[in-house]
């Protein structure tokens, strides 16, 4: 009866068996712009500043404040490094991958027509931001653990077929592990590729009281994914599981601004961020091995591979959330500014869509019930301390778009055929200093900025429980600590 189950959703449900799970929408709709040297070291807190090619990505009604040309570049060392440890019997392990990259350029073209009490400025600009870096390196290792991927397989699916192909299930499709029989663990993932989006805004200024900005952004997505995980097994065999994933595409969203001036050291902006859509293409590949297993007292080698060795090619649409930013900054007289954002982010709106634009119902399900709206916090100063040096400094807070019962109830997280990792996002916390130099043509900054982010990585979904009955979550703590330093060369014209 369970093989006729396992042909008919195999057969039934096969098409959504390649679908991307709800966890890797999470991915590509969590961005933190990098922006100038002057944003980052106020933590993009700079919804309500403007004068910056980083309001494009903010709060375009910043373009209005910009009386004159301007021209920018903006390089960024990064480096991102993971620390990982199993919350029960593990060893700690930690990796740390740095590079660098263009962060940021942009111009913008200034139109003054000298009517203080009417419409003040034109101006359109062209920028390109670097929106998100997935370059990192994750690995775990378990000893002695009590628990196996072959007691969590998804009925149905690839991943299972595949196990039973190796012998390492019996024909009742139940694990061939003895009673209480432990396995040593690892999983490895290398992730690379970036997230950029190019905005093509316009803004303008009314009597320097009301500023206006639209942009539309033309995002690309280029990442890839390869994980390893193997199980050794106490009594004898191991498998390993290889998966390369490649995912790349084009997105488009609009954003619109507005800054409203009520005194001269008061600003307050309101911002909306249209939900992203991606047009993307996956391409895959699935390696397993499996050695050493004992089945019916005979020894099997075995390896499994999707599409007979070749890459898989899925297309998709997505759809991010919607966003709003709430802003404020107060003019310190002459020395400089305070400024905060509040950035709502509508996580449980995410939608994903097959090529032909069909809702994958059972996606739209796990992401009502695994994710919540957020608010996340900026806020920055700015202190001239002579007409030519300033210093700058800031923090952000980024809430856990997931909901805290996903991990107090162990709620069932849904995954790929055959890529059974995820991870839940805890949150982060930046902190940002830099400074600048300002002369009457040029200008010069530099930022850094270090991100402390939780994650609780899981390399499958358990439905165990404890001793005493409660829901139990097996996973690995993941500190993410991230360090960018970030220089800005600006002209202006």
């Amino acid at each position: 009866m369970k093989r006729i189950c396992i042909i008919l959703a195999v057969v039934f449900l096969g098409l959504n068996l390649q679908a991307q799970e709800a966890f890797d929408l999470l991915k590509y709709s969590m961005a933190e712009p990098y922006g100038t040297a002057r944003a980052m070291s106020m933590a993009n807190a700079f919804g309500a500043l403007g004068g910056d090619m980083t309001s494009l990505t903010i709060n375009p009604a910043g373009l209005g404040i910009y009386r004159s040309g301007e021209l920018t570049y903006t390089h960024a060392l990064s480096s991102v490094g993971v620390s990982a440890d199993f919350r029960e019997t593990g060893v700690g392990i930690s990796d740390r991958k740095t590079r660098t990259m263009p962060a940021n350029f942009g111009f913008v073209s200034a139109y003054r027509t000298d009517n203080e009490e009417g419409f003040a400025n034109y101006n359109f600009a062209v920028s390109y931001n670097r929106l998100k870096n997935f370059s990192r390196h994750t690995a775990v290792r378990g000893v002695n653990r009590p628990v196996s991927l072959l007691d969590n397989l998804v009925v149905g699916s690839g991943l299972e077929d595949f196990m039973y192909k190796a012998y390492m299930l019996d024909d009742a499709y139940n694990p061939i592990l003895a009673a209480n029989e432990t396995v040593d663990n690892e999983q490895y993932m290398m992730e690379s590729g970036r997230s950029d989006v190019w905005d093509f805004g316009f803004g303008f200024n009314y009597g320097y009281f009301v500023y206006f900005g639209m942009a539309i952004g033309v995002q690309s997505i280029n990442y890839r994914l390869d994980t390893y995980y193997q199980e050794v097994f106490e009594l004898g065999g191991d498998f390993r599981l290889s998966n390369d994933l490649r995912t790349s595409g084009n997105a488009v969203n609009a954003k619109f601004g507005l800054i409203l001036r009520p005194t001269a050291a008061l600003r307050l902006g309101l911002a909306v961020h249209t939900p992203t859509y991606y047009d993307l293409v996956d391409v895959t590949a699935t390696t397993m091995t499996a050695t050493g297993i004992v089945y019916d007292n005979v020894t099997h080698n075995t390896t499994q591979r999707t599409n007979n060795g070749q890459f898989s090619s899925y297309a998709y649409h997505l759809k991010t959330p919607t966003r709003m930013v709430y802003s404020a900054a107060l003019q310190l007289g002459r020395k400089g500014f305070l400024s905060a954002d509040l950035d709502q982010t509508f996580y449980s709106a995410m939608q994903e869509k097959d090529a032909y634009g069909y809702v994958y119902n059972d996606i739209s399900a796990d992401v009502h019930t695994y994710f919540r709206d957020v608010l996340n916090f900026r806020v920055g100063l700015e202190w001239r301390f002579s007409d030519v040096f300033s210093g700058r400094c800031g923090y952000a807070h980024y809430m856990s778009p997931v909901r805290g019962e996903v991990i107090t109830n162990n709620i069932e997280i849904h995954t790929p055929t055959y890529t059974p990792q995820y991870s839940i996002d805890r949150g982060a916390d930046m902190l940002a200093g830099g400074c600048g130099l300002r002369f009457d043509s040029w200008y010069l900054d530099l930022a850094a900025t270090y991100s402390m982010r939780g994650e609780h990585f899981h390399p499958f979904y358990n439905a165990r429980t404890d001793n005493y009955g409660d829901p139990y979550t097996n996973y690995a703590k993941l500190d993410v600590k991230s360090l960018n330093i970030v220089a800005t060369l600006g002209f202006r014209f």
